[in-house]
This record gives C-alpha cells, sequence and structure tokens, in this order.
C-alpha cells in the first residue's frame, strides 16, 4: 500500500490505571486541563455482535480521559522546563560518539551550526524513530504491519462524546474518541500491506471502510457517502530494539518498545519506562554494574506480558476465520528476547 505517514497525532485515551504513573511523575494535574475530555468508559463490539459498555464504575481510580495530543505532549515539556530542563529547539541529532566516561553528541541547526554536547549519560526519546540508538547499532524489529489510518469527524455525535468506541471488522478494528468539544478522531486500524490502494484514494478508501461497521456508522451522518476531506497514515505496530540500552545510553518510551493501540498502553507505557530509566540512571552512575541490564529485564518482561494480553483480546475476535488481518493475530506471538 503507498502511504504517507504524517506526525499530525489524532486523540488518544488514557485509562483510569495510568493515574498512579502520573501520580509518582509529580504530573497528575496535567489531565485536569479543560483541553482534555473525561471518557467514562468503552463501547466495545468485539467478538459479537452485541454491543457492549464497559463504564469505569468499578475503577478505583475513576474515569480517564481523551487526551488532546498535540497539547500534551506541550503541558510535558512545560513541566519538563520548570525543573530546569534545557530544551533545544531548532536542533537536529547528527552523531554520538562514546568516550571512556561521557558521551559527545554532535547536532546542527537549521543553518547548518555545530553544537556538540558532552554528557555523562544520555536518553533516547526519539519515538519509533529511535535515532541515537540506531546510530550506535541497535535494530527494530516489528512483529506486524499494523497501520492506522485516521481523519476527524464533526460534529462530534453525543453518543461517543465521553466513551471510547471499539469496532472490529473484517479487515481490523476501529477506535473512535472525541479530540475536543466539537470533533471526534476516528481511527481504522488495519495491516498496510492487506490493502492495495493509493494515498490519493484513501478518502473514499476509508469512507467505504465505515460503511462496512455495523454500529460505528449509525452514531454519524454518512448516509450521503461523502469521502473524507483528509486521511493520515501513522504506523501502529508492535515492535521493539534489539538493544535497549549501552554503557552509557537507554532508549524510553516508543524508542524502546512501541505497543499495539488496542492496548492503550502505549503512553502509560512510554511514561512508566521513564521512572524505571531514571533509577537505572541513577544506579549506572553510582558505580552499579548491573543497572543496564536489570532496566533491559525490567522492558522485556513488560513488553512479554503485554503481548500475552494482546494476543488473549484478539483471539476474543472469532467471526472472520478467513480474514488474513485476523488470522495473523490469532497465532501465537514470538516474545522479546
Amino acid at each position: 500500500m503507498e502511504t504517507q505517514t504524517t506526525a499530525y497525532k489524532p486523540g488518544e485515551t488514557i485509562p483510569p490505571n495510568a493515574y498512579p504513573v502520573f501520580r509518582q511523575l509529580g504530573i497528575e494535574y496535567i489531565l485536569q486541563d479543560h483541553r482534555h475530555i473525561r471518557s467514562v468508559g468503552n463501547t466495545v463490539i468485539w467478538g459479537q455482535d452485541q454491543v457492549q459498555d464497559r463504564a469505569f464504575l468499578a475503577e478505583p481510580h475513576g474515569d480517564g480521559f481523551h487526551i488532546n495530543r498535540p497539547y500534551f505532549e506541550k503541558q510535558l515539556r512545560w513541566s519538563a522546563e520548570r525543573i530546569g530542563t534545557q530544551w533545544l529547539a531548532g536542533w537536529t541529532f547528527i552523531d554520538c560518539q562514546e568516550e571512556p566516561d561521557h558521551v559527545s553528541i554532535t547536532c546542527t541547526d537549521a543553518d547548518g551550526a555545530r553544537m556538540v554536547i558532552t554528557a555523562a549519560f544520555v536518553v533516547d526519546a526519539s519515538g519509533r524513530s529511535a535515532i541515537l540508538a540506531r546510530k550506535v547499532g541497535s535494530q527494530r524489529k516489528s512483529l506486524d504491519r499494523l497501520t492506522g489510518y485516521f481523519t476527524k469527524w464533526a460534529p462530534l455525535p453525543k453518543t461517543l462524546a465521553n466513551m471510547t468506541f471499539i469496532e472490529a471488522t473484517q479487515d481490523g478494528w476501529w477506535y473512535a474518541a472525541s479530540v475536543s468539544n466539537q470533533h471526534l478522531a476516528l481511527n481504522f486500524m488495519t495491516d498496510a500491506d492487506l490493502q492495495e490502494i493509493n494515498a490519493t484514494q484513501l478518502p473514499q478508501w476509508l469512507t467505504d471502510k465505515l460503511q462496512e461497521t455495523v454500529y460505528l456508522r449509525t452514531h454519524l451522518a454518512t448516509s450521503h457517502g461523502q469521502p473524507f476531506a483528509t486521511v493520515h497514515a501513522k504506523p501502529a505496530s508492535t515492535s521493539h530494539l534489539d538493544q535497549l540500552a549501552g554503557r552509557l545510553w537507554l532508549a524510553v518510551g516508543d524508542a524502546a518498545c512501541t505497543y499495539d493501540p488496542l492496548t492503550s498502553y502505549g503512553i502509560t507505557a512510554a511514561l512508566g519506562s521513564s521512572l524505571y530509566a531514571a533509577m537505572a540512571i541513577k544506579d549506572q552512575l553510582m558505580g552499579n554494574p548491573e543497572a543496564m541490564d536489570a532496566y533491559r529485564y525490567v522492558q522485556q518482561t513488560t513488553f512479554n506480558q503485554c503481548l500475552g494480553m494482546l494476543q488473549n483480546q484478539y483471539n476474543l475476535e472469532q467471526r472472520w476465520p478467513e480474514s488474513a488481518f485476523w488470522k495473523r493475530r490469532q497465532v501465537n506471538v514470538s516474545q522479546a528476547g
């Protein structure tokens, strides 16, 4: 499939069980901003034709949130700057050189000026690109080719305002969540190699795919069949680095591991890994030779546990036994080494 990926980020859901991580990091206040919308539960059509409403009534941490992702990332930056982090906007990583007691980072700006930064330890938080980890020889191992094709929908249907909506179809599954009081994020998850369509045809293709849903289309005014104005494509595969850390560096968040959006675990895992990373870095700089091994173990164990839960969820959907998408996910997934 010919697609154009984009840095645009749709809204995402923070589940209630993510609160302890936010509290440990001291950033729980971030979620109270009015730009994030409370999520009171999930509406799911998965494994059966009936609608299942799963409210968060029994959750000890209360409701979840549909976050405004671009604003959320600004909040994280502001929080880091408040505690003294220097943000070098406009600079691009070029190279790194590991010395006996430090790492030299070379970067450049838009005018070609170069700057070398000396650091006792380096954290790769560059997302899926993992630019530093790849520069030192680490490779990303992807377990699938899941891709999200998404767009915005307005006006926001009242029936979907405070719920996360998930519906499985023959070739993948849909995710819908409010990103503001006016807009809904629509996201169709499927394998890029299973769809023979080029980028210019994506709006009409996604419109046609929406018509294959049973319940989601009933909440949207799709009777006119007009194609979506704009459709974005973004990788959503489950993946991990074959080397998560070295002597004076480690990878966190999506740079280390990426998770199928079905788990709603991506942001929680990224923030959680930062906690373990901080402890590992402190131990490493204090001379503990096992610090990085411990960090690798925690990350790999978490990743493998998530794979097991993901496998169980996909195994619940048995309505399309001949579908290539579902066949791929109803076999045992290899664990990270």
